[in-house]
């Protein structure tokens, strides 16, 4: 029974005087004190789900037709139940993003719109139309509330509740960051210098991304079918990865995934860590700085406490499944999630431990800028396994032990990923220069699909 059907039957047996009172004093009317009802008609099934977007239909009575009336109808999303708590509502904001934003490149054209609803000014008593919103969370319920906008202080009526089991397809966002030809240094001791492989390095990372097909793909592991549906990869090219941009498009996936979906971020570059605290670490951007100080790096760097910040609120409402963080920098091991805002599943591939540096190129080998086919030290070998091309090491002879077979569908385990590429950097890192990539959270098992195999 819905909130404003539950509060009529309640308060049936008061006078209808104590009862327009009391509506006046807390400014919010249950339907049946007063005269004007507002109602969610037509059930919403699955199916008018599937593409993300569904019409709400909404029909409003305002009862006595003389005068004129002003009102505004919005909807409402019912949030996560607060421990000890009644049900909390909030005003549904949906996202408006043009062709060239959702289409991949950039998606910071992607903007937060006015709450959905619509404003009447008229003597029409009886009116019905449809709202069209994008829903964010499985099992959500929503309700409309018509608000009057004509009387000295606004009246809220509030609809019956309508429960929406939202099944959207499942989709990938792929944000690649790769930073090498930083802007020209002004502070030697503040400002990054170049590196030879990161543009080329994202640029083979997004290539793997695209070349996955698992269209035929009819298992039911959860991260595989969220890699067989719509992938929308954001590669942003060097120059222009300063962290205005590197942040805008974060918000802007934030703002458009769904509960069934996994975003993924790789950022090849420059890191530090901070002086105060060994358990953060500051990816560098363009106008970034290396400093001692950790307000310089707050104001000019990106930190993995800012992006999930970035996600919070999307975490909270149920609308990401599972965010997967690829980090080759110096100290990126450093790097920690907040697991107060973390999603069902996330995992940290970090290219280092704490303590250590990154080598930005294979030992021996001279930077090329153009690439010719290389990549950095961890990419090189992260793409070995990736690609079904591994090669055997002193501490693994047999890596391809490590490539499983599911569903027609050939993959390595994230946890088993980091173990290859592990014995790999042992085997050609330079003598007293030590590197091992680390593996945290609880996605370890997530599976990346292996190509190049098929069985």
């Amino acid at each position: 029974m819905g909130l404003a059907a539950t509060c009529a039957e309640g308060f049936r047996s008061f006078p209808a005087g104590v009862l327009a009172a009391w509506a006046l004093a807390v400014g919010f009317t249950p339907a049946g004190v007063l005269a004007e009802t507002v109602r969610i008609t037509r059930p919403v099934t699955s199916d008018a789900l599937h593409e993300r977007t569904t019409n709400i239909h909404v029909a409003v009575d305002l009862g006595d037709p003389a005068g004129i009336r002003s009102y505004r109808v919005t909807l409402e999303q019912e949030l996560p139940e607060q421990e000890g708590g009644p049900p909390a509502w909030k005003t549904i904001h949906p996202t408006r993003c043009d062709e060239a934003g959702r289409s991949g490149a950039q998606l910071t054209d992607c903007t937060e719109i006015e709450p959905v609803g619509r404003d009447f000014t008229t003597v029409d008593p009886a009116r019905d139309f449809d709202i069209p919103v994008v829903l964010r969370q499985a099992y959500t319920r929503v309700r409309a509330v018509l608000t009057r906008t004509d009387l000295q202080q606004p009246q809220r009526f509030a609809s019956n509740e309508v429960k929406l089991a939202a099944a959207p397809p499942p989709q990938t966002f792929a944000i690649v960051i790769g930073i090498d030809g930083y802007a020209a240094r002004k502070n030697p001791e503040t400002d990054p210098r170049p590196l030879c492989y990161p543009s080329v390095d994202a640029s083979a990372i997004s290539k793997y991304l695209s070349d996955i097909d698992l269209k035929s793909y009819k298992g039911d592991e959860p991260f595989l079918r969220a890699l067989s549906g719509r992938r929308v990869i954001a590669m942003i090219p060097s120059a222009s990865a300063d962290k205005a941009t590197i942040m805008g498009t974060l918000s802007a996936v934030a703002k458009l995934s769904t509960y069934v979906d996994t975003v993924l971020v790789f950022f090849s570059g420059h890191g530090i860590r901070a002086a105060s605290d060994a358990h953060e670490f500051f990816m560098i951007p363009q106008g970034g700085v290396f400093s001692e100080y950790d307000a310089d790096a707050v104001v000019h760097d990106v930190s993995l406490q800012e992006i999930a910040h970035v996600f919070s609120e999307t975490i909270r409402f149920g609308r990401v499944q599972r965010i997967v963080v690829v980090l080759d920098a110096c100290y990126s091991g450093n790097a920690t999630w907040d697991p107060h805002v973390a999603p069902s599943e996330y995992v940290l591939f970090a290219s280092t431990r704490q303590d250590q540096e990154a080598l930005d190129r294979r030992p021996g080998e001279e930077c090329e800028k153009d690439g010719k086919g290389k990549n950095g030290f961890f990419v090189t070998t992260l793409l070995e396994a990736l690609r079904g091309k591994m090669v055997p090491s002193a501490g693994d002879p047999n890596p391809q032990r490590f490539v499983s077979h599911r569903d027609g569908v050939s993959y390595i385990t994230v946890g088993d990923l980091g173990q290859y590429v592990e014995s790999r950097m042992r085997d050609e890192r330079p003598v007293g220069r030590a590197q091992a990539p680390t593996v945290t959270g609880n996605g370890s098992s997530l599976p990346l699909p292996v190509l190049g195999i098929r069985r």
